[in-house]
């Protein structure tokens, strides 16, 4: 196949519009689970995303599809430190799903079967059509809203894995039953779905079935540490592997199957998706690389803050790429584990880019430590102590767990010539200049010192931490079988003394000091007031009660905030303890929650040493952070990492807004519900019925907050923080109702992609907030008598308000034309833009019918041409159909 053909295959497979519906769908689902999102061009994406669509295809047809310049953001990471991300467009995050709506079930099918993180998904089915009964894997679905396997999912069978197989070295029972009925065993699944060692036939042959040594790895800066040539070597040789693509997809059109049978497209699309990443550019707006990369004295791994050569962490396909990373070590690990036998037999089971390697003797330990070391590092034969290797993949030495086996890995590395970090706590060796000799390998040196006086402490260390029959240690807990059953939600935990016992309970997870290896203590404490914040209270004879609880409710909240800065979608769970009021008398509690939301605010306002003491600036919560190198960031990262936290704050308050203001909007329309979306399930349980759009208001203060978080408001600099001051912006669009804005917009010109505010009636009382937003450009004057139609520009401010009811009547006038542009030479647009914006009842059928006839009488004709308008066509018929029936 020439190049030319081939170039033009992979353009309409990835162009297809079946593939980019797939790929809008799990982008568009990605950002609905809470991830940042660029504004106002998400909202454009929704209000007309086949318009989108076609011009991507057209530019994958044409070859000129290059990513924009992307920004990234300080997302917070634990060990003051910043995270490495960065936020694509939507447009490229389209894209780039694209690409891996065709290629994912190829690559994922070719994924170890003990690596469980990021797995492409495909459902699962208990079949049960042949006994024994078993779980069964049905084909990758084009057209579906998930990306990835759930990580309940997908994290419940790593450890059941890592469960099955620790109990299968010790010889242990595993039961078939419990209290709840059946419970899964390896025998459920198809046998090519687990790893060889969760069979009992993998450890025969071993004598020692007493114990069992196990150690946990992680990859140091696993995403930025990529280098995108081994990525692209390794996808390649993953798309030239034989494959029966017919049986991979489900939902996949004939002529993209024909085209993805053919190893030259399939490779194709790989080399236009790493071409794609190589030309990423970043915006990296001043956020230095000290506050996120490796200390300055740690060598490895090698990363640039000047050129991006990595995997993105912020693009939504990246989970998948670093298994591609991933397939060449899985396979030499996978080789070096079937080579082994008796006491040094080992297993593995990887979830992204976390490890678990156990074996039933310490040699064997090491051994799979160091076949692990040498997979990552493309060199097998390679030794642990060896400082250079051809990959920038390198194993976190300061995170191996448990300490014993820690102790042991470092005590062989300062043997070896390697140099112990100087800071305290830091626990990471660091690696010599030069190596004048070969390292030893670690058996060889575990073999050397078995004649020593600290041979013995290591062994005695090791045997402490040893899993023994019976006793399945890290592996399966309690703790996870209490989240397991506190999260769900039954008529046990809304009345009387359940209610009392689960609240009770979930304050225990927040602020009890539990020591458990599976569970982090920040991902129990976020558990528990994501459901603390949301639970049933208990309905007492007097309203004490529930003020009482309310009360404890938010210290917890407190608590867990000041010990888990960095955890910020807490802020979500902030701003909804702050919601929450006596069901009885809602009016009551406005003002203590207010004041309660106040002292939250200012741990991390932007203030100076002097001005407030109680914020995070003064006495930040990780100046003692673990790794020991918190003293080297400067300032600068601490503003940053602050800065982002207002912006989360700032987006749960616009989320909570709105979900406020759909309720009450329900609750006042109770006659019309068939129109008015539904309620958000935490709103139910928190404000009284007739109490919604009070709350909503008494929170929508912004100028309240805005005095809180800027005290020295105009001394201040925002031009540095764009993903604040969007985040602000989107808070300030959620207090207005859409019809305010609508009308606003209608007397203005709105700016193209930016978010910006019109200067509506609402605003003039906020004198803090307009000071704000004309200081950063993002405030609009509206001109009197002025009557503009909207574009999608502007209907995509107008969609981040609240929901109204009466926003149809303003688009879509009985008595007028309608106001959206599209209306006139894409009717099909007005009518997506209409329905998107919730204006079912007020499009009307006359604006469905010109759709209709645009598409030149029949549709067939048109689709032949454009097979995006089959959407337009399936709305416009819809809305006609559904108002002829309501009539």
């Amino acid at each position: 196949m020439n190049s030319e053909h081939n170039a033009r295959k992979v353009a309409e497979v990835i162009g297809n519009p079946v593939i980019l519906q797939g790929a809008w769908m799990r982008v568009d689902s990605w950002y609905r689970g809470g991830e940042l999102a660029p504004q106002p061009e998400l909202s454009r994406w929704r209000l007309y995303p086949e318009a989108m669509l076609r011009d991507l295809k057209e530019a994958f047809r044409e070859g000129n599809w290059t990513p924009d310049e992307w920004r990234q953001v300080p997302y917070p990471k634990k060990g003051a430190r910043l995270r490495h991300y960065v936020m694509p467009t939507v447009r490229d995050q389209v894209a780039f799903m694209a690409h891996m709506v065709a290629l994912g079930p190829i690559l994922d099918a070719q994924v170890a079967n003990f690596a469980f993180g990021n797995r492409w998904y495909r459902p699962i089915a208990w079949d049960r059509r042949e006994e024994p009964a078993r779980w069964r894997h049905r084909r990758y679905p084009v057209l579906t809203n998930r990306t990835f396997l759930s990580y309940a999912r997908s994290h419940g069978l790593f450890r059941r894995v890592a469960h099955w197989t620790v109990a299968r070295m010790t010889e242990a029972t595993l039961p078939a039953v419990d209290d709840s009925g059946h419970v899964q065993l390896p025998g459920d699944y198809e046998e090519e779905t687990l790893p060889r060692w969760t069979r009992e036939d993998w450890w025969s042959g071993t004598h020692d079935t007493s114990r069992a040594f196990w150690a946990a790895l992680d990859v140091e800066l696993a995403y930025p540490s990529v280098r995108l040539s081994r990525l692209a070597r390794s996808m390649e040789r993953a798309l030239r592997q034989p494959v029966d693509v017919h049986a991979l997809f489900d939902g996949c059109p004939r002529p993209v199957l024909e085209a993805l049978a053919l190893p030259d497209v399939r490779v194709g699309i790989g080399h236009r998706l790493t071409r794609a990443l190589r030309e990423i550019t970043v915006d990296f707006s001043g956020i230095p690389l000290e506050s996120w990369g490796p200390p300055q004295d740690h060598p490895l791994p090698q990363v640039s803050a000047e050129k991006y050569d990595g995997i993105p962490t912020g693009l939504a396909i990246s989970g998948i790429l670093l298994n591609v990373v991933f397939l060449e070590a899985d396979r030499a690990i996978r080789n070096y584990l079937d080579r082994t036998a008796g006491n040094d037999r080992g297993a593995i089971v990887r979830f992204a880019d976390d490890m678990y390697v156990m074996s039933r003797s310490p040699s064997g330990l090491w051994s799979i430590v160091e076949a692990v070391h040498g997979a990552l590092s493309e060199g097998e034969a390679i030794s642990l102590a060896t400082p250079n290797w051809a990959s920038n993949i390198c194993i976190n030495f300061s995170k191996i767990r448990p300490d014993a086996v820690q102790e042991v890995i470092r005590r062989y590395l300062l043997d070896n010539g390697w140099d112990g970090c100087p800071k305290q706590n830091c626990g990471q060796p660091l690696p010599p200049r030069r190596q004048d000799h070969a390292p030893v390998r670690i058996l060889d040196w575990w073999t050397a010192i078995s004649s020593r006086d600290e041979f013995k402490s290591h062994l005695e260390a090791l045997a402490v931490t040893a899993i023994e029959k019976g006793d399945v240690g890290p592996f399966v807990t309690g703790l996870v079988e209490r989240l397991s059953d506190m999260g769900t939600d039954t008529l046990r935990h809304r009345f009387g003394d359940g209610a009392r016992d689960h609240l009770a309970r979930l304050h225990e997870l927040a602020r009890f000091d539990i020591a458990d290896e599976q569970v982090r203590p920040d991902t129990r404490r976020m558990f528990s007031v994501n459901r603390l914040v949301r639970a049933w209270l208990p309905k007492g004879h007097e309203l004490g009660e529930e003020y009482g609880e309310l009360r404890r409710i938010r210290d917890t909240v407190g608590f867990v905030l000041d010990r888990t800065p960095w955890k910020f979608a807490i802020w979500r769970s902030v701003v909804r303890g702050a919601a929450r009021c006596p069901l009885n008398e809602p009016e009551h509690d406005r003002e203590e929650a207010s004041k309660w939301l106040a002292n939250q605010l200012h741990r991390i306002a932007l203030v100076s040493d002097r001005e407030d003491s109680a914020a995070w600036v003064n006495a930040w919560p990780e100046l003692d952070a673990d790794d020991g190198h918190a003293g080297e960031r400067t300032d600068r990262w601490r503003e940053l990492y602050l800065s982002f936290l207002r912006a989360a704050f700032w987006r749960a308050l616009a989320q909570a807004v709105r979900e406020l203001e759909r309720h009450g909007a329900r609750t006042a329309h109770q006659e019309r519900d068939a129109w008015v979306p539904l309620p958000v399930a935490w709103t139910t349980r928190a404000v009284a019925e007739e109490g919604h759009a009070q709350v909503a208001a008494s929170l929508g203060r912004i100028d309240r907050w805005v005095d809180v978080l800027y005290p020295a408001l105009r001394d201040t600099d925002f031009e540095e923080w764009p993903w604040e001051i969007d985040e602000f912006v989107g808070a300030v669009l959620a207090i207005h109702s859409t019809v305010e804005l609508a009308d606003a917009w209608r007397r203005t010109a709105c700016p193209k992609e930016v978010l910006a505010v019109p200067t509506t009636e609402r605003l003039q009382g906020m004198p803090k907030a307009r000071e704000l937003l004309g200081r950063v450009g993002r405030l609009r004057q509206t001109g009197a008598g002025r009557n503009r139609r909207l574009d999608y520009w502007a209907l995509a401010n107008v969609q981040l308000g609240h929901w109204d009811q009466e926003l149809g009547g303003v688009l879509f006038p009985a008595s007028a034309r309608p106001r959206i542009v599209d209306a006139e030479h894409n009717p099909g647009g007005a009518v997506s833009a209409g329905l998107s914006l919730g204006c079912f009842e007020w499009v009307g059928s006359a604006l469905a019918w010109q759709a209709i006839r645009s598409m030149n009488g029949w549709v067939g004709g048109a689709l032949n041409r454009d097979a995006f308008l089959l959407r337009d066509y399936a709305r416009a018929r819809g809305l006609i159909v559904g108002q002829d029936s309501q009539g």
